[in-house]
């Protein structure tokens, strides 16, 4: 079984096979990609009872008080997320409240990939993975109750980090590692909400734990802004949760 999150109605896979295959394309950026998987198991007395079907499900549910069918048999799908989550999160010092983050870009990424749905092969083992597609382009931050929200700068920075929205972002594999991100902040000083002088753009290198080479797949990674003056914004260290937990990671100015 496999879903996306948040569901949109704009959103749609292209999905495709090749008789080794079958595969869905995504966009990435914005939607998180689940997957779950599990095998129908025979049941000893009654061999003609196999695969995740209507008559499989029936024949459960008529079983459903005993534990020693309902329990071992029924599908177990537990999803698992093959994407990453950067959550952006922005504060200021308490004498730079003028100082708003307009724009958020993640710079060289890849913005689509395969989901291998299944593979048919007697050694297969591609099922449930993800690889990128196509060429490399920038990400912008979006948010906003519609998730279409890109300028960030009619929100009022405070001591406290308010998170402004999050990428979901492809973690890396075998063939595709990934070991760092480049990431361009855009922001401006407003005086009575309105932008004074020009924008600055400052690009920072967001690298994982300092355990860790890579990024992994269903990790969220707090990337905390401090914004402490016009020519200065600090990216400190950052906790790392899972949609699971973790640890620190860091980040470079360029």
């Amino acid at each position: 079984f496999y879903s996306y999150y948040p569901y949109q109605e704009e959103v749609r896979s292209q999905t495709s096979s090749d008789g080794d295959y079958y595969t869905a394309e995504y966009e990435l950026g914005n939607t998180d990609i689940l997957y779950a998987y599990d095998d129908a198991y025979r049941f000893k007395s009654y061999a003609d009872q196999l695969g995740f079907n209507a008559g499989y499900i029936r024949f459960l549910k008529k079983y459903e008080d005993r534990s020693q069918y309902y329990s071992i048999y029924k599908p177990k799908l537990v999803y698992g997320h093959l994407l990453a989550a950067l959550i952006v999160n922005a504060n200021s010092t308490a004498d730079n409240a003028n100082i708003r983050i307009q724009k958020v870009e993640l710079i060289d990424v890849y913005t689509s990939a395969t989901l291998y749905i299944a593979d048919s092969r007697k050694s297969g083992n591609m099922s449930g993975k993800i690889e990128p597609v196509g060429n490399r382009d920038n990400i912008v931050l979006k948010g906003g109750d519609n998730g279409e929200k890109t300028d960030f700068s009619d929100i009022v920075l405070g001591t406290d980090y308010r998170e402004l929205s999050k990428f979901i972002v492809f973690p890396g594999s075998e063939t595709h590692p990934v070991t760092k991100f480049a990431m361009n902040v855009t922001f401006g000083i407003y005086v009575n909400g309105t932008l004074s002088g020009n924008p600055v753009t400052k690009t920072a290198t967001v690298t994982p734990p300092r355990n860790k080479t890579v990024f992994e797949a269903g990790k969220k990674y707090n990337v905390n802004i401090t914004v402490d003056d016009a020519l200065n914004i600090e990216l400190i260290e950052t906790s790392l949760n899972e949609f699971d937990e973790g640890g620190d990671t860091g980040f470079t100015w360029n």
